[in-house]
């Protein structure tokens, strides 16, 4: 008899949540689970549009619902909140997932993540059936934010303290929580919220088909990148979000001898009038779609900086060492689990601009480098689609057999 699971994840399909949680799902496929996503994005059905998808807002009286859901947890946020409200989810309004047509025919709910009025916690008690949770940032155990760091003092509010009690109030013993890293199970094992929980850790998933190494001098021809000098390389979704390590990248920049090293950055919502005051020549992607050309932009680097206060997975450092471009990362971080100081990457003691730049120029310089393990692609083994299937595979089993 086949596994029926429903995958619940919210937010648009560029997202890094909906990206890993769409992996999963068209792998469980390939090994004959029935497997069927539900989603609140209608926007994806321009993309997405099969009968293994369901969408919680599909029609007019839905949409309005979705609206009122959304539009009362940005009130909320508005007058409880800075202005900083992104990556903040309160998860007090939303749908009852147990009303779904999906839902009866589940052996089993898997949830990845949460937005604006999608789904309500209060309703998860009436789930009768087993439930796995992955982690895809710090939201299950917050008091709201995706990541802390976003929202530096807000842990200690009121709001906060109400959210962790509900939270803890509502998720039942029939969850089973899966990290997407060791860092991020830590974390998840020290919170006032999931403390006594059953955490376990699979990580993320990371396509190796689609990422494959380039020689260095084509990827820089096909890039239009004409430098001698050694190239850094910055990016994520969103570049300047100071969690990822915006400044301190800006501060070490202007530390560097800028006839040495050439910066390229990728993603959207950064300002090039901030990496041009610091006087390094450089080169600006913005969001990158296409995996041909993160392929080359990952292969025409020298180092990727993988520099993040608070990364529970982050698939770019992932992407990178799949074209094999070494790393820069900081201890205690979820990257810092898979490099091996000075043997294929660099882990930085301190999180400041003085160790950041000395990892550079100890990473780049040419007689180290040539030390440098090369086959990168054999440290994400662990992170291939299919192997990551088998694990939930295995987590579902002993979960519905109880």
């Amino acid at each position: 008899m086949k596994l029926k699971i429903l995958h619940i994840v919210g937010g648009h399909f560029s997202g890094g949540a909906f990206k890993g949680a769409y992996i999963l799902h068209e792998n469980l496929k390939k090994l004959k689970v029935k497997s069927k996503i539900i989603n609140d994005e209608i926007k994806n059905k321009k993309v997405i549009n099969e009968k293994d998808f369901g969408y919680i807002n599909d029609n007019l009286y839905l949409k309005l619902l979705h609206f009122i859901f959304v539009s009362i947890e940005k009130l909320i946020k508005f007058i409880f909140l800075s202005k900083k409200r992104s990556s903040f989810t309160l998860g007090l309004f939303g749908f009852d997932i147990t009303k779904s047509k999906f839902y009866k025919k589940a052996d089993l709910i898997h949830f990845h993540w949460f937005g604006d009025g999608f789904i309500k916690l209060k309703t998860l008690n009436k789930i009768k059936k087993p439930i796995v949770w992955t982690m895809r940032d710090m939201w299950c155990f917050t008091g709201g934010p995706h990541y802390i760091s976003d929202y530096v003092n807000y842990e200690k509010t009121l709001l906060s303290k109400y959210i962790k009690e509900h939270k803890k109030k509502n998720f039942n013993k029939n969850i089973q929580f899966i990290a997407i890293s060791d860092w991020l199970k830590r974390k998840a094992k020290s919170s006032y919220v999931l403390k006594n929980s059953n955490v376990k850790r699979i990580y993320n998933n990371v396509d190796h088909k689609q990422f494959q190494p380039v020689k260095k001098s084509f990827a820089r021809l096909k890039l239009k990148i004409f430098t001698k000098k050694k190239i850094i390389l910055f990016g994520a979704e969103n570049p300047q979000n100071t969690r990822k390590g915006w400044n301190l990248l800006l501060d070490t920049i202007k530390k560097l001898n800028k006839d040495d090293y050439y910066l390229i950055i990728f993603g959207k919502f950064w300002s090039e009038r901030l990496i041009r005051d610091t006087g390094i020549q450089y080169k600006s992607f913005g969001y990158i779609e296409d995996k041909k050309i993160l392929s080359y932009i990952y292969s025409c680097a020298d180092v990727f900086l993988a520099i993040s206060n608070e990364e529970a997975f982050g698939k770019t450092w992932a992407e990178s060492l799949l074209c094999n471009t070494p790393l820069i990362c900081f201890k205690n971080s979820s990257t810092s689990e898979i490099i091996q100081h000075k043997i294929n990457g660099y882990v930085c003691s301190k999180k400041d601009s003085k160790h950041l730049k000395m990892a550079i120029e100890w990473m780049l310089s040419s007689k180290r480098k040539k030390r440098m393990e090369k086959n990168f692609r054999e440290l994400c083994k662990i992170f291939k689609p299919e192997y990551i299937a088998k694990q939930y595979i295995n987590i579902y089993k002993s979960l519905i057999q109880k």
